[in-house]
């Protein structure tokens, strides 16, 4: 369950974001805003990655959908992004959300972007394959199908790095991640760089 006493674990990452946004200087027009969990946070070859286009980072490690929501107003004041990428969920089912209440904050979190700035695309990448967390593969499974449903119903992008990150047997790769078998390496980061520049080129699932 989350309570508001959490809120301390994230008071000095929240201002170095803010003062993150502070700071750009991209074209708002241009700028595509990573929002999420500890994979967006850990992502330090973002900007480099995902050249030319403009990027920011904004997540915050431990994050789930429900404390996305939270932060949003914070984060997202003055920032208006043509773009937002979303990553969360890991955190949901480690720690026991159940499944209803992750997709409640999931659409909410979307109405919150799209109230936000009407112009502004919106993406999902799907929950990734940990090896740390095999066992909750089928809830992973399900909750990637559902994100996938909901998102493009609402006529934005879904995009699958779960499938990517298998082997072709469907086994995972332990070898794409660090040695929690839960944060990845620069093998596991290399899998999601092609899939959001594919976003970012306009080829989606």
């Amino acid at each position: 369950m989350n309570t508001f006493d959490e809120v301390e674990i994230w008071k000095s990452e929240i201002e170095a974001i803010k003062q993150r946004v502070a700071l750009v200087s991209a074209d708002p027009a241009s700028l595509t805003a990573f929002y999420g969990s500890s994979s967006i946070r850990l992502w330090d070859t973002l900007q480099e990655d995902v050249h030319p286009h403009q990027a920011i980072n904004l997540g915050f490690g431990g994050s789930s959908y429900f404390w996305c929501n939270y932060y949003f107003e914070e984060v997202f004041q003055g920032l208006f992004p043509s773009r937002v990428i979303l990553y969360a969920g890991d955190n949901d089912l480690g720690t026991g959300t159940p499944y209803e209440e992750i997709m409640n904050s999931f659409s909410r979190l979307v109405n919150k972007v799209k109230s936000h700035h009407q112009e502004t695309s919106i993406a999902v990448i799907g929950v990734k394959a940990s090896p740390d967390r095999v066992f909750l593969r089928n809830k992973i499974e399900h909750l990637n199908e559902s994100l996938k449903a909901l998102i493009h119903e609402v006529g934005e992008d879904y995009i699958d790095v779960y499938t990517k990150m298998l082997n072709p047997d469907g086994s995972y790769r332990p070898e794409l991640f660090t040695d929690d078998m839960l944060h990845m390496n620069e093998k596991g980061y290399e899998i999601w760089k092609h899939e959001v520049r594919s976003y970012l080129s306009g080829k989606t699932d």
